[in-house]
């Protein structure tokens, strides 16, 4: 057939070979019944992708889902993959397969876990498609015990117990007392080199605490430069957001500016009016004052409008009186809720017991024959 594709080795002196030429050119089509098992035709197109994921997600085995392909295909001799690889790709769609709103509940979660205490700390990694990929999160709890027993830190990645099949990898260091103490934990889509990258990075990108004995930022706000020093040399050339509080932000939406001190003419129309204007060009004020190129744009269409809107005095000054219907009348009047009943018997209507009566009944007597003895006597 003249074909020169081949692989040359040379048996060296220690034991060893070394291939001395190779050459991958082919002269011929290999046979697609042997070619398929190489690993450079091993490849799950968009198109087969997106059928493995349908069937997987209607419920339909692997096994029948390979098999159409097949048949699709016209035979396995013409199937560029392997069921081993449908398996793979399917494995790794459901890893990063979460359920219905469950990114979304978690990203709410850890951002109402940092409100409540600033110090929990975490970090999310998404796909191409917005999908959740990586997660890694510490609590203020585990940082502070890193920072007295952070010299020893083991990682595994043995915990499989989630519904999405994510490896549970936890940072775990030892205390005083050779007990295992937890330092942080992550949930990743992959065993790779790239996953693992990711995650060492988020672990040692812990927001650094800084405090001094100045305390400046304490009743300041404001870090001093002994803080400022330490954050350098710790190989920080960013200051960390928590340490930038709103009142020095130049980008912060000053919305308090915005609120109505006044509580007169509130329930006339001309000032019913002018509130609902000036509602819709606050959010257009905010937006454009950001950059010089929008305000002067949005203040010569200000201008432009001043033209088409001219002064109360152009205009019909009458004042027009509202005849519709009052609705005091029509409004039905609203009752208090009904009284629930107490559980038991009223106190009204106590049940007594018949020796409680008796015992009031012998009373009474013994009063009744007190009483006519006193009369009797005098």
């Amino acid at each position: 057939m003249g074909c020169k594709a081949r692989i040359n080795a040379v048996l060296n002196v220690g034991g060893g070979y070394t291939i001395s030429k190779v050459i991958l050119d082919h002269v011929h089509a290999c046979s697609p019944g042997k070619a398929r098992h190489f690993r450079c035709f091993k490849k799950v197109d968009a198109r087969v992708a997106k059928r493995l994921e349908i069937n997987d997600e209607a419920g339909i085995r692997l096994s029948k889902n390979f098999k159409s392909l097949v048949v699709e295909a016209g035979g396995y001799e013409n199937c560029a993959f392997r069921e081993k690889e449908c398996r793979n790709y399917i494995d790794k769609a459901r890893r990063l397969r979460l359920g219905v709103g469950g990114g979304v509940t978690l990203c709410n979660y850890f951002e109402d876990m940092q409100k409540r205490n600033p110090e929990f700390y975490y970090k999310i990694d998404v796909d191409n498609e917005m999908r959740l990929k990586n997660v890694f999160w510490a609590d203020a709890r585990s940082r502070a015990v890193y920072e007295s027993f952070g010299d020893v830190i083991t990682f595994d990645t043995t915990y499989l117990t989630n519904a999405y099949k994510m490896p549970f990898a936890p940072f775990v260091g030892v205390n005083h007392h050779g007990q295992s103490i937890l330092l942080g934990c992550g949930l990743i889509s992959n065993e790779d080199a790239d996953t693992f990258e990711w995650l060492f990075q988020s672990w040692l990108q812990y927001p650094l605490d800084v405090k001094c004995s100045c305390k400046l930022f304490e009743f300041r706000g404001i870090l001093c430069r002994h803080a400022l020093r330490v954050l350098t040399q710790m190989g920080q050339h960013t200051i960390p957001s928590k340490y930038i509080l709103d009142r020095w932000r130049k980008d912060i939406k000053r919305k308090y500016t915005f609120v109505k001190s006044s509580y007169d003419t509130t329930s006339i129309d001309d000032a019913r009016r002018y509130d609902r204007i000036q509602n819709c060009f606050y959010e257009l004020c905010s937006n454009a004052s950001k950059a010089e190129s929008s305000c002067v744009k949005l203040i010569s269409q200000i201008e432009q409008l001043k033209t088409q809107y001219p002064g109360i005095a152009d205009h019909d000054t009458s004042n027009t009186v509202d005849t519709a219907p009052s609705t005091e009348a029509s409004t039905p009047r609203v009752l208090s809720p009904l009284v629930v009943r107490s559980k038991g018997r009223p106190p009204s209507k106590r049940k007594v017991h018949p020796a409680e009566k008796s015992i009031k009944k012998s009373s009474t007597k013994r009063r009744l024959h007190n009483n006519q003895v006193e009369l009797h006597f005098y």
